[in-house]
């Protein structure tokens, strides 16, 4: 779920969370400004869903075009509010501080910012582009969240990078509709299963993963309806 931007209104908002609520989902997952385009603060919208709606979450922080001490700030309020995840991801855009997701993940461990162990820090390991994997892998992060898995080799990929990190896995699934493929085209996937999802692979996934991650950012509607059937097909 992407906070709010120019275009869109807090009653947009609330409507996708409580649609995703009502169709099984036992959490959100909230971006930050995904695509370098400003949207509305992903860690106030975390906390906005936690406090209305009693929802876990897993709210994006970009280290791109935030200094350290913004950083600090965030993960703050995060624990201040029991947010449980914290994913740290790259985000898109021109302007960088200098600061990456491994850093981030370093600097809150080693000075420890996070007083509440509750609250996990993830990083993203993407099948496809594994070359920084071994430092992600050093910053011990108490989860890896997946970009979207579209294979087996790549969920066997997955399940060895979470046995030998120690790390819970948090399995990314992107559902195959016509307004959600131009996204796989700009990663350089190509899903060649007809349908919304591949059951198979839904399968094998919550079979090695502790968390999986419906992903349909640009057809809200069609990740509903895939959400339902999970849930109907007692996943």
């Amino acid at each position: 779920m992407t906070p709010p931007s120019k275009w869109s209104t807090r009653w947009e908002l609330e409507n996708t969370v409580k649609d995703a609520l009502e169709a099984g989902a036992i959490g959100l997952d909230i971006t930050d400004s995904p695509t370098g385009e400003s949207h509305s603060s992903s860690v106030a919208a975390s906390v906005f869903v936690k406090l209305a709606y009693h929802a876990k979450v897993i709210c994006h922080i970009r280290t791109r075009d935030v200094t350290s001490m913004g950083l600090r700030s965030l993960v703050r309020a995060c624990s201040v509010w029991e947010v449980e995840n914290i994913l740290f991801v790259m985000g898109e855009g021109s302007e960088s501080t200098g600061l990456t997701p491994t850093t981030a993940v370093n600097m809150v461990r080693s000075e420890g910012i996070l007083n509440d162990r509750r609250v996990k820090l993830g990083l993203v390991v993407d099948p496809r582009r594994p070359s920084s994997l071994q430092r992600k892998i050093g910053a011990r992060p108490d989860f890896i969240y997946s970009a979207p898995v579209t294979s087996q080799a790549e969920v066997e990929f997955l399940e060895e990078v979470s046995s030998k990190s120690g790390s819970e896995l948090y399995a990314g699934l992107l559902v195959n509709s016509p307004l959600n493929r131009p996204i796989l085209s700009r990663i350089g996937v190509n899903q060649s299963f007809e349908g919304l999802v591949d059951w198979k692979l839904v399968d094998t996934l919550k079979a090695i993963s502790n968390v999986l991650i419906l992903m349909s950012p640009a057809d809200p509607d069609s990740g509903i309806s895939v959400l339902r059937e999970v849930r109907a097909r007692g996943l």
